[in-house]
């Protein structure tokens, strides 16, 4: 029989929601003293089209705390302080997005860093995500549906409260367990080479693409007049999302974005008889709908799909031969991977590849140059990186 995980996990003691600046000020001694902080932001961007930080939850090892930004009582520039000091380690899991979320809205500063998603991956460890690293060590079991809560919303539930405390009641004691491993298995350089990338990572403005429509999957099936159709439906969606603060998709999915281009119809009756949208989205959406497809039929016909190069393909502008090497270079990656016990990526990026197969360097002094080799990886994998290139070398000869 198997057994029903709790639905709320408990913890041992209970979260502290901070709502005020005296509050906070008086929390600040205790953790500017703090050697170890653990840090994670919750953000409503599944609810926002511009999404914003909701929630910060700070842990030590006296207290969880659940900072509310959105309280107009609550200062956070505070934080910026704790989040800079070399002398306080912070820990983030997967803390990419909550480095970049907490830049752009407060221009924090960041230094000593410790991730313990990163380090899962550097270890090899199977589960890298923090439900599943909570379960295998603690026994913690976090509703997954949380994820996608509204962390906007006022007042937040119990639940929502002890799943934001979890994300770093736990962090500390992980981070513990992993350095240990870290040490053993020689990989402490590596893991502080990623903590200190994440660090510099900076916060890319969000720019809407006007062509994004092309990677709709389904688009190259279009006709050319449902694709013209297709480009003016996804604009309106935009423009909609943008005026009602929600992501494009909770205006309209992309699959309905393709069965009323396709259907193209012409007034209120036929938009209804596409069963597309519900009653009320058609009503709601209906009249923008109808101008979007009267501007693509105005417009004519859409021409040939220009051929897009996929968006951050690191490989775009190889030569034939040039691809040859870097699927030279892939295959060792994997074999060398497997052998170390790491995701692939963790060997080489695949910009790395394909900028070694443009530089070709001939020496480990010439690959030590090359973006992304770091001191680490360089006597991980250089000589065997070096030899590889050797050989293609001699092949093109």
């Amino acid at each position: 029989m198997t057994q029903s995980r709790p639905a709320t996990p408990r913890l041992p003691r209970e979260p502290e929601f901070i709502q005020k600046d005296a509050q906070l000020q008086a929390l600040l001694p205790e953790l500017r003293s703090s050697d170890v902080l653990a840090f994670d932001t919750e953000m409503d961007s599944y609810h926002s089209y511009f999404d914003r930080v909701c929630l910060i939850q700070i842990s030590n090892d006296a207290r969880d705390l659940l900072l509310d930004p959105l309280s107009p009582l609550l200062d956070i520039t505070p934080l910026g302080s704790l989040l800079a000091a070399p002398e306080i380690l912070k820990i983030f899991h997967a803390g990419e997005n909550d480095v970049k979320a907490l830049k752009r809205e407060y221009a924090f500063d960041f230094g000593n860093l410790f991730d313990t998603h990163l380090a899962a991956q550097i270890l090899g460890f199977e589960r890298h995500g923090l439900a599943g690293l909570l379960e295998q060590h603690f026994n913690v079991h976090l509703d997954k549906k949380m994820q996608t809560s509204d962390w906007s919303q006022r007042p937040l539930t119990e639940e929502q409260l002890i799943y934001a405390a979890c994300d770093t009641h736990y962090l500390i004691r992980l981070r513990e367990m992993m350095l240990t491993e870290l040490r053993r298995l020689e990989r402490l350089e590596e893991a502080a080479s990623e903590f200190e990338r994440i660090q510099h990572t900076e916060p890319a403005r969000r720019e809407f693409d006007p062509l994004g429509y092309l990677s709709i999957r389904g688009v190259r099936d279009l006709r050319p007049n449902a694709l013209a159709a297709l480009r003016e439906l996804y604009l309106m969606r935009d423009a909609r999302a943008r005026s009602l603060n929600c992501p494009p998709h909770r205006v309209m999915s992309d699959q309905v974005l393709l069965v009323l281009a396709r259907r193209r119809p012409r007034d209120r009756e036929s938009l209804k008889a596409t069963r597309a949208l519900s009653a009320w989205r058609a009503d709601e959406y209906g009249p923008e709908i109808l101008e979007a497809l009267c501007r693509a039929k105005a417009s004519g016909p859409h021409g040939p799909i220009p051929r897009r190069p996929r968006r951050g393909d690191s490989t775009n502008g190889l030569k034939p031969s040039e691809r040859k090497l870097y699927d030279r270079l892939r295959t060792w990656r994997l074999s060398r991977a497997e052998k170390r016990g790491v995701d692939a990526a963790r060997v080489a990026t695949n910009r790395l590849l394909a900028d070694i197969v443009r530089l070709r360097p001939t020496s480990l002094e010439s690959l030590e140059a090359v973006p992304g080799m770091e001191a680490w990886r360089l006597r991980e994998y250089g000589e065997e990186i070096v030899q590889k290139l050797r050989g293609a070398a001699s092949e093109d000869r």
